[in-house]
């Protein structure tokens, strides 16, 4: 019954309503990470030294390396580019190497990060570099990225690489 008069109140009984059919018709109860592919157990090889220490505990001993995921309805896969950090003057970049699952079902994404050259004001994108030579590769889990939407590079005519947010 719609009121014109309290309308916090309508809506708040509106999403009352919604979240009971949700729960009644067993609809909203779908999981938030669907896994594609992949091994089952990562081991010491696969990564550098400092990449295995700072790895979580869960993911240590128990963990599956994938080659897709979609986490809340966005697709994940490796050589996406994601944003790292964000800061006053620009964006710190990386590269999806790795995409591990544990038992706390969260995407945890190796990443290689990206030399980032600067914005460019006539493409509206950041120029970055793929010189992964001497940088070591860092691993977060999805919900400690300040941007977790991922996105593509893009190289244009003069080999410069780009990448440009949504």
């Amino acid at each position: 019954m719609p009121c014109r008069i309290n309308l916090g109140y309508t809506l708040a009984r509106k999403l009352q309503l919604q979240t009971m059919n949700r729960l009644l018709t067993i609809s909203g109860l779908q999981p938030d990470l669907k896994v594609g592919s992949g091994k089952s157990v990562i081991s010491k090889i696969e990564l550098t030294y400092n990449v295995y220490k700072t790895i979580p505990s869960e993911l240590v001993n128990e963990s599956y390396k994938v080659l897709r995921v979609e986490y809340k309805g966005i697709y994940y896969k490796i050589g996406l580019i994601l944003v790292i950090q964000t800061n006053l003057d620009d964006c710190l970049f990386g590269e999806i190497d790795k995409i591990l699952d544990g038992k706390s079902r969260v995407p945890y994404f190796i990443i290689k990060p990206l030399i980032s050259i600067g914005f460019d004001c006539h493409f509206h994108a950041h120029e970055v570099n793929f010189d992964h030579s001497n940088i070591d590769k860092i691993g977060y889990y999805i919900n400690e990225l300040d941007y977790p939407y991922p996105t593509a590079a893009r190289t244009i005519g003069n080999n410069k690489t780009y990448v440009l947010l949504r």
